[in-house]
């Protein structure tokens, strides 16, 4: 087992986004690096409908029941960060969230101090999509605490919408965070060791206008 922690990375967004689909992007790429990825699946059901796909890749897949991580889950989102760094020598962490899951509580439970021994949080990712059809208020809520925790913003299925709803539906997500790495893609098709290179995401005392320049200010953008 590791003396130092591992980088520990959290994957949201929006439901029907993409995300499994950029996860296993992500694990061919930690694959082909040599690395013995543990993912944690955060999926609603007691069954883990994406766990065996991702477990081609990965070294390990542990499902948390439930959809949400608070209360109980948060002890099991624990444990199961150290079954992995112990039992299983993982190198790299990711958690996959559910649509149902407040990205601001994971960030709170993998940060505790306890979890922090093993696993240091690397970044959020969240994978968003225009909703063309009315939310539920918790659905909405999410979407809206993974826009604001994340440190890299993947704007995904560019290629489904006219450009009028697109810049309207991209320069929302802005103003809610104009400091994340921002991505504009389809199909989840990036280029992942971009996507996981270090940037800076400084944030002014006062919000400034948002740049989009290949000299990464507020804001970068990408797009594929």
């Amino acid at each position: 087992m590791s003396l130092t922690p591992i980088p520990f990375y959290i994957l949201c967004g929006s439901l029907g986004a993409g995300k499994t689909t950029l996860l296993m992007r992500l694990l061919e790429h930690w694959k082909a690096q040599g690395h013995r990825t543990g993912v944690l699946m955060n999926e609603a059901g007691s069954v883990s409908i994406d766990g065996p796909r991702a477990g081609t890749l990965a070294e390990q897949v542990m499902n948390l029941a439930g959809g949400c991580v608070c209360c109980d889950t948060k002890e099991d989102l624990s444990w199961g960060v150290a079954q992995l760094v112990r039992d299983y020598a993982s190198d790299v962490l990711i958690l996959e969230c559910s649509g149902l899951a407040d990205p601001a509580e994971v960030v709170d439970a993998v940060t505790d101090a306890y979890t922090a021994r093993l696993a240091t949080l690397e970044r959020v990712i969240a994978l968003l999509h225009p909703i063309t059809t009315e939310e539920s208020h918790s659905s909405a809520y999410v979407t809206t605490q993974a826009i604001r925790c994340a440190d890299e913003l993947i704007l995904n299925k560019r290629d489904l919408y006219v450009p009028g709803h697109w810049e309207g539906f991209r320069a929302g997500i802005l103003e809610q965070n104009p400091y994340a790495r921002l991505w504009e893609t389809s199909h989840a098709r990036l280029n992942v060791a971009d996507l996981l290179s270090p940037h800076s995401s400084t944030r002014p005392a006062t919000p400034t206008n948002v740049h989009f320049s290949k000299s990464h200010k507020a804001h970068q953008r990408m797009t594929y």
